[in-house]
C-alpha cells in the first residue's frame, strides 16, 4: 500500500461544510483551477457554472435544512443517541475524502462529490423525530409495540412501570419518579425502533417530500430540494436515496443487479449525470465505511453522556448507553499501513468487550466491502487506503479487586456455566493459532484434530469432596513470558496485542490467516465463576525464546495466592499445550 512508515491520523473535522476538502475541490472546478476530465483538458464556462451552482446548492441545503433535521436526533426526544447531528454528517464527509486514495481523489467528478457530501448528511436524517412523529410512534395503535416483543427486557421494564402507575395507593413522590422512568424507557424503545426504520426508501422519500413542503411555504429561506439534488439539469435524487438505503444493508448489495432492470447493476460505476459520470458503487462504499469509522469521543460529548443517559437501564440492557460508552473510551485513532488502530482508556469490562466487538465489526465491514471490488474480474480496483486489520489498543483501568468481585459474583455472565465457553474458546484459539504457524513452516500441513481439546467433568467422591472440571488442549501453550505478560494480567489478551498483530500480518503474507474467537480479556479468571481453586499445567509448543519448560500453577481465588513450579520438559513426548482444572 505505502511505505512501512505510513501512518495517517485523520485531521480535525472542519467547522463548516464549505471547508470540507470535497467542497474545496468542487470550488476549484467552479473557478477553473482543476478539471475532472481524464485527458486533463480545461473546463469550459458551462462546466464551471454547473459546478458553481452545485456548490452553492449543496452548502445551502446542508446549512439550512439537513443540519437542523440532524440536530433533532440528539434533541430531548431522542437524547440517548450517540451524536448523529450535523457534526456527524460533516465528519462522515470529511472521512470520505481522507480514506480515498490520492489517485482516486484526482478523478472525482461533481456528481460524485454531491452524492458523497449529501449522503453523509442525509443517511441518518431519518432518525430525527418531530414531536408529532414521536406521539404517533408511541400511540397505543402503533406497530411500535410489536417490536417490544423482540426485546423482553424493555417490555418487562415498561410493564413494571405501568403497573406501578396504575396502583391507586402509589405515593405521589414515587408516581412522579415512575413517570420519569417510563419516559426514559419509552425513549429507549424509540431508539431501538428508529435504528431499524430510519434507513428505508419510504423514510427518505418522506423526508424529501417534507423538505419540498417547507420550500413551498418559505421559498426565500428554504432551498428547492430538486435543484439541490441536480447537476447540469439532471437529478441524482433517486440514486442518492438508493445509496442512503444501502448503508444499512449488507455490503453485497454494492454489486447486485438493479431491481427494475436486471441487466444493469444497482450501483453502476459510470452513472451519467449531465456532462459527467459518477461511480455510485464508490459513493455507496465510501458512505458505509466512513459511517462506521466515525468511532471516537467527538461523537459523544461528556456532558451529554453524563446528563442524558437514562438512569433506569444499565450498560448491559441499554444499547444507547453502551454505544455512548464505547465512543467515550476512544482517545484517538489512526490508519497505519497494516492496521487501523483505536486507542483509549476504559474502566468497564462490558464497554471494553463492546469496543473489541465493534473493532471486529469495522474489520468485517472493510473486508466485505473490499470483496465487492474485484479488479481481476469485472469489478473496480480498491479505491480506499484502508488496511484490512482493525486493532483496539485499550489501556484498561481495571481494579483487580473489582474484577475478582465481578467474577466471583457472576456479573460478566448471566449463567456461570458460560465460563466453560470462555475456556473452550481459549483452547480453540490456541490450537488454531498453532495450526496457522505450522502451516507457514510446513506447507500442505493437515492438522490432526483427534483429542486436540478434551473436556472432562468428575463428580465429587469420598476422597475428592469437590467436583472437577478439566479443559485441556494441545495448542501453542505458554512460556514464562506469556504467563507473566498475558495469562496473569487482569483484562489483557494476547490476541489484542501489538505482538499478535505483527504475527498475523506475517501469516497473511503467506496466505494464512487466523481470527481468534475468544472475546473477553479475562482468560483463566472465568474459572472462578465455577470454582475457588484452579490448577494450570502448560508448556510452549515452540517458543521463540527457547523456553519449553513445563509449569504448574496453583491459584487460590479467594486469597489470590499463586504458586508456580517448573520442571524439565524434554524429548519427543514432552508436554505441549495447556490444561486448566477448576475445583
Amino acid at each position: 500500500m505505502c511505505a512501512d512508515s505510513y501512518s495517517l491520523q485523520i485531521p480535525e473535522t472542519p467547522e463548516s461544510v464549505q471547508k470540507l476538502d470535497l467542497l474545496k475541490l468542487l470550488e476549484d472546478f467552479a473557478e477553473g483551477r482543476k478539471t475532472w476530465y481524464p485527458d486533463g483538458r480545461a473546463l469550459g464556462p458551462a462546466a464551471q457554472q454547473a459546478s458553481r451552482f452545485l456548490h452553492t446548492h449543496i452548502v445551502k441545503m446542508v446549512d439550512e435544512v439537513f443540519a437542523s433535521i440532524l440536530d433533532r436526533v440528539t434533541a430531548r426526544e431522542l437524547g440517548t443517541f450517540t451524536m448523529h447531528d450535523r457534526n456527524h454528517g460533516r465528519k462522515v464527509a470529511h472521512l470520505m475524502w481522507h480514506i480515498l486514495s490520492a489517485e482516486r481523489r484526482e478523478k472525482l467528478t461533481p456528481p460524485e462529490i454531491a452524492m458523497l457530501v449529501l449522503s453523509a448528511h442525509l443517511h441518518d436524517a431519518g432518525m430525527a423525530l418531530s414531536r408529532e412523529e414521536r406521539g404517533l410512534r408511541l400511540a397505543p395503535d402503533s406497530d411500535l409495540w410489536i417490536s417490544a416483543e423482540a426485546s423482553p427486557e424493555v417490555k418487562r421494564n415498561l410493564q413494571r412501570l405501568r403497573n406501578t402507575l396504575q396502583d391507586k395507593n402509589c405515593p405521589d413522590s414515587k408516581r412522579r419518579k415512575t413517570e420519569a422512568e417510563l419516559l426514559q424507557a419509552e425513549d429507549a424503545l424509540l431508539a431501538l425502533d428508529t435504528r431499524e426504520s430510519h434507513a428505508t426508501r419510504e423514510r427518505y422519500v418522506e423526508l424529501i417530500e417534507q423538505i419540498r413542503d417547507y420550500h413551498d411555504k418559505d421559498r426565500t429561506r428554504i432551498p428547492d430540494i430538486e435543484e439541490c439534488l441536480s447537476f447540469d439539469g439532471e437529478s441524482i435524487r433517486g440514486k442518492l436515496i438508493d445509496i442512503c438505503v444501502s448503508h444499512n444493508e449488507d455490503a453485497e448489495v454494492l454489486v447486485e443487479k438493479d431491481r427494475e432492470n436486471f441487466e444493469r447493476p444497482r450501483f453502476p460505476r459510470e452513472y451519467p449525470v449531465g456532462m459527467a459520470n459518477a461511480d455510485t458503487q464508490l459513493v455507496a462504499a465510501a458512505l458505509r465505511l466512513s459511517d462506521i469509522l466515525d468511532f471516537d469521543r467527538e461523537r459523544t460529548p461528556p456532558i451529554l453522556f453524563h446528563y442524558l443517559i437514562p438512569g433506569t437501564l444499565g450498560l448491559r440492557d441499554n444499547i444507547s448507553a453502551l454505544e455512548w460508552s464505547k465512543h467515550m473510551a476512544i482517545s484517538n485513532w489512526e490508519i497505519g499501513q497494516n492496521a487501523i488502530v483505536f486507542r483509549g482508556r476504559c474502566k468497564s469490562h462490558i464497554v471494553h468487550h463492546a469496543i473489541v466487538q465493534f473493532c471486529r465489526a469495522i474489520e468485517e465491514e472493510i473486508s466485505s466491502t473490499q470483496a465487492t471490488f474485484d479488479p481481476e474480474g469485472e469489478g473496480a480496483a480498491w479505491p480506499f487506503r484502508l488496511p484490512s486489520s482493525v486493532q483496539a489498543e485499550i489501556h484498561e483501568e481495571l481494579d483487580d479487586d473489582r474484577v475478582y468481585q465481578l467474577l466471583m459474583g457472576g456479573a460478566i455472565y448471566d449463567n456461570p456455566l458460560m465460563a466453560v465457553r470462555e475456556l473452550v474458546q481459549n483452547a480453540v484459539d490456541a490450537c488454531s493459532y498453532r495450526d496457522a504457524l505450522t502451516q507457514v513452516q510446513e506447507p500442505g500441513f493437515q492438522p490432526d484434530t483427534k483429542n486436540r481439546i478434551t473436556i472432562t467433568y468428575e463428580e465429587p467422591t469420598d476422597k475428592q469432596p469437590y467436583p472437577i472440571l478439566r479443559v485441556a488442549d494441545t495448542g501453542t501453550g505458554m512460556d514464562k513470558w506469556a504467563i507473566e505478560r498475558w495469562f496473569l494480567k487482569v483484562g489483557r489478551s494476547f490476541y489484542n496485542s501489538t505482538e499478535f498483530n505483527r504475527s498475523r500480518i506475517e501469516l497473511r503474507k503467506q496466505n494464512v490467516d487466523f481470527a481468534p474467537v475468544s472475546e473477553f480479556g479475562i482468560g483463566f479468571l472465568s474459572c472462578f465463576l465455577l470454582a475457588d481453586r484452579v490448577e494450570v499445567e502448560t508448556a510452549m509448543w515452540e517458543s521463540m525464546r527457547g523456553d519449553i519448560r513445563k509449569r504448574h500453577l496453583e491459584i487460590d481465588g479467594p486469597t489470590r495466592l499463586i504458586r508456580i513450579r517448573e520442571t524439565a520438559n524434554e524429548g519427543l513426548k514432552r508436554f505441549k499445550g495447556t490444561s486448566i482444572v477448576s475445583q
